[in-house]
């Protein structure tokens, strides 16, 4: 039975009716669409964000192996599902810093770790801050 006007069926806050092909739907028989968490969307969107941000010389899998290793990530670490959004944050930030890091840049990024190395779950490189940039400064040499 559909949920039209007149039963007044209640649905689960995460599932919605499928428009039918008169409301702009499309000819699919699937009658409901479940609606993507805050996790599954942030997820998504930080897959892509690194993916697209890590250096072209070391981008060795594609944006669904990165979606996958995150989702091992969040298994392997002992964050409570509640703070999974935020971790996945951090991992995000993690990376931006990285490959605005000297060692990521010198060259086109090719001493970069590789992107499926670096998410590596038991390895934990995304937890490690990068290093410290070289002295800048000139030498003083003392007469």
């Amino acid at each position: 039975m559909l949920n039209t006007p007149g039963n007044n069926i209640d649905l689960h806050p995460d599932i919605r009716p499928t428009p039918t092909p008169a409301e702009g739907g499309s000819e699919e028989v699937c009658l409901f669409q479940r609606q993507p968490s805050e996790m599954e969307v942030t997820l998504d969107r930080v897959a892509q964000s690194i993916h697209a941000r890590h250096p072209q010389a070391r981008r060795d899998c594609g944006v669904t192996v990165v979606r996958k290793k995150l989702k091992a990530i969040l298994k392997h670490m002992p964050t409570p599902a509640a703070e999974g959004v935020q971790y996945l944050e951090s991992i995000d930030q993690m990376h931006m810093r990285m490959c605005a890091s000297e060692q990521w840049t010198k060259d086109g990024g090719v001493f970069a770790k590789g992107l499926e190395n670096w998410l590596a779950p038991t390895m934990e490189r995304y937890e490690a801050e990068p290093a410290k940039p070289a002295r800048t400064e000139p030498v003083r040499l003392l007469a």
